[in-house]
């Protein structure tokens, strides 16, 4: 069964604009399976409209992976606050890939930023709206059909407000994103607070509802993109 992209490539335009005739070196977090479906979709959107990805001692540009690990909630401010230092001293140019920001730090004003969310640009002047990189997924998959009814599936850590018990798919699927698909897939609808596997759910073609986390993440998200993507949401399960 082919599954996606969950919006056409054109929505991309000015992030794919901002990394034509470069060769780009790209810094992600290790992060988890919903960040590894960022990181296959930039790989692909990429890889689609010849935009050069290459390693560090070949690049001249510096691409920071999208996501939102740059809410000062996962420590990874200083470590791109070094990588952005370094390609300005190397006058390379930084482009930020669609974000969900929190607080951002001033030097994130020296790259070009893109957020994925309307909350984050009201925070980011300056900054350009664009599509979660994982909504450029195509891919393949076997899906089964469902064998299981409603999947209620709440995130363990600093960004739940969610009442227990806690059935954090990252207890199943490790750093899997097809795996995320999968585990979607067995259920006739999806239930959950974490949004990699609301979009998984989506990819899946299940019924979803989005839950909110603890800052503006998913209500925005779910505002700018989901609920035309046929996302429902919930202020609790």
């Amino acid at each position: 069964m082919k599954l996606g992209p969950l919006v056409p490539d054109e929505k991309y335009a000015e992030v794919l604009d901002a990394l034509r005739g470069r060769k780009w070196c790209i810094y992600r977090p290790r992060g988890n399976a919903g960040d590894c479906m960022i990181a296959e979709g930039t790989h692909q959107l990429c890889q689609r409209h010849g935009i050069t990805l290459c390693g560090a001692a070949e690049c001249n540009g510096w691409i920071i992976s999208g996501g939102g690990y740059l809410t000062g909630l996962w420590g990874e401010e200083p470590k791109v606050a070094k990588i952005i230092s370094k390609a300005l001293a190397q006058k390379f140019p930084v482009v930020i890939l669609p974000h969900t920001l929190l607080h951002p730090p001033i030097i994130l004003q020296k790259a070009k930023v893109f957020v994925r969310e309307k909350a984050s640009q009201d925070q980011c002047p300056g900054s350009v709206l664009g599509p979660d990189m994982s909504f450029a997924v195509a891919v393949s998959l076997k899906l089964e059909d469902p064998t299981r009814g409603e999947g209620v599936f709440l995130r363990d850590d600093q960004e739940s407000i969610m009442p227990p018990p806690h059935n954090d798919p990252m207890g199943v699927t490790d750093w899997d994103w097809q795996e995320y698909i999968q585990l979607a897939a067995r259920h006739q609808s999806i239930v959950t607070d974490r949004l990699h596997f609301a979009i998984a759910s989506l990819y899946a073609g299940r019924e979803t509802t989005l839950l909110p986390n603890s800052f503006h993440k998913n209500r925005s998200m779910w505002e700018t993109w989901l609920k035309d993507l046929g996302c429902k949401w919930k202020e609790t399960v």
